[in-house]
């Protein structure tokens, strides 16, 4: 029987690059997940140390690659322009509507940007919960996951990864 396909989930940048830093980006792909990035996206994963990891997974085709059409590019430099993010920051929402999809992001300026034009978004920490919750990822490699984004993103809110650390040291 076919697995079925849940939802589908729009990458930007900083969660890949968060999701490789704390060993879980591979994991992520266990999941039911039909996971899509844009190809301006992966120009800028590509600069990164994440490059080998984010081209394995494009090459086996579980991450995929939306190559924006000529429209979609004007309504990516449209969104920058109002919402003063970067293009590839724009092509995240405006693919995420393309494709009716969650658009999985960890940039605060981002999901303000997304939620204004009525686009779902969620986090890494979401991300981690959901591979918990799916038993992709135990609970011991959750909390080395959760401790290493603590030191690597400020920008986490550190009582939400404290409250899951104390939750999942009780399994």
């Amino acid at each position: 029987m076919a697995q079925h396909i849940e939802i589908v989930v729009l990458k930007d940048a900083n969660v890949v690059i968060d999701m490789v830093n704390i060993g879980v980006f591979a994991t992520w792909f266990r999941l039911s997940y039909e996971t899509w990035t844009t190809d301006l996206i992966l120009e800028e994963l590509r600069a990164g140390k994440q490059r080998n990891e984010v081209e394995a997974l494009v090459a086996s085709g579980n991450l995929r690659v939306h190559e924006l059409s000529s429209k979609q590019i004007q309504k990516c430099w449209e969104f920058k322009e109002q919402h003063k993010v970067s293009l590839p920051d724009a092509s995240s929402v405006v693919v995420s509507e393309v494709l009716d999809a969650i658009l999985l992001t960890g940039d605060r300026k981002l999901r303000r940007s997304a939620a204004k034009v009525g686009r779902p978004y969620r986090g890494v920490l979401w991300a981690l919960d959901s591979m918990i919750e799916a038993k992709a990822l135990n609970y011991p490699d959750g909390i080395k996951a959760l401790e290493l984004l603590k030191r690597s993103n400020a920008f986490i809110p550190h009582p939400e990864i404290e409250k899951r650390i104390q939750a999942w040291g009780l399994f």
